[in-house]
């Protein structure tokens, strides 16, 4: 028997840009989303779909603005009770040109600097008491501690997807939020995880590290006893994408019963190429049972759908 099952692919309908879901959770049994692209080229949306059979159908009134202007990219969501968490990559960018160009154009951006996207410096606090009603719209960013904090201050003006600082994971646990970045992974392996309290800055900073073998944090979810991690490459490398269990430990001192690894994600096909994998983006819990977890996982590119329903063997 297999750790990891999949149960059936599951589509959004509905969703408001209209392209992936980068991250998700459940409220109230209603899916929460957010994605990394702009709605109507403007607004920047946490989003509330209602389960539609297997699937997840948008709710009229169930757009939350949370901006307008520049592009937040949408990467994480959590929540507790009716609070809910949102997270910006609070990431730097290198936007490469694309063929057909001449030579000197495909090159300049890899000879220059990275380009600042202070737009995704964002951390939000939602009191969701209905859908289409929020109440209270808090915000806060991460940008003065990742800046002035190592490890991260190394690498908070290197592009994302070169190994510098991106937050795509959030998960909340014992009122504390945990913040995972795909980037930077460090020597030895160690990807960074930020457990802190929503604040203005942020409370109680702490870093702690986790071994994923060379892969960096795409998402976080909460479960009884610690946090499932949706592991994957820092870049759009070839490497699998896997689930963990870890208890929380910070894993430097290498204890091997702090974190454990559930197993690998179906490898599924990208839309429109048959040689290029769908990338894993987003994991939420949907049922905890005794034996086993049940979760959705959201995948960028996938051709029929937005991602897929998992169980998964809890470690014995």
């Amino acid at each position: 028997m297999p750790n990891i099952t999949t149960l059936e692919r599951i589509r959004f309908h509905g969703v408001a840009d209209n392209k992936n879901v980068s991250g998700l959770a459940f409220w109230r049994g209603n899916a929460l989303v957010v994605t990394d692209e702009r709605v109507d080229h403007d607004r920047n949306v946490l989003q509330i779909l209602a389960p539609q059979g297997s699937d997840f159908r948008a709710m009229p009134g169930g757009l939350i603005e949370l901006g307008r202007g520049d592009e937040m990219d949408l990467e994480g969501v959590a929540v507790d009770g009716d609070t809910v968490y949102v997270l910006g990559s609070h990431s730097w960018r290198r936007k490469l040109t694309k063929p057909p160009a001449t030579d000197a154009h495909l090159r300049a951006p890899l000879l220059g600097p990275p380009e600042a996207q202070p737009g995704r410096d964002v951390l939000f606090r939602i009191s969701l008491s209905q859908p289409g009603k929020p109440g209270h719209i808090a915000g806060t960013s991460l940008r003065k501690l990742l800046d002035t904090s190592e490890p991260f201050a190394s690498f908070s003006k290197i592009a994302s997807k070169e190994n510098g600082i991106d937050a795509e994971g959030l998960a909340i646990w014992k009122g504390q939020l945990y913040v995972g970045f795909r980037g930077p992974v460090l020597r030895d392996n160690f990807a960074c995880i930020l457990r802190c309290k929503f604040g203005k800055p942020v409370q109680s900073p702490k870093i702690l590290f986790v071994n994923l073998a060379g892969r960096g944090i795409r998402d976080l979810a909460h479960v009884k006893h610690g946090l499932l991690i949706l592991a994957g490459p820092i870049g759009d490398g070839p490497e699998s994408y896997q689930l963990y269990f870890w208890n929380g430990n910070d894993g430097v001192a290498g204890n091997d019963q702090d974190l454990t690894l559930l197993g690998e994600l179906p490898a599924l096909k990208s839309k429109g190429n048959d040689r290029t994998l769908a990338k894993a983006e987003g994991l939420a819990l949907e049922l905890e049972g005794k034996s086993h977890w049940d979760v959705l996982v959201v995948y960028d590119g996938l051709k029929d759908g937005h991602g897929i329903r998992l169980r998964i063997a809890k470690p014995r």
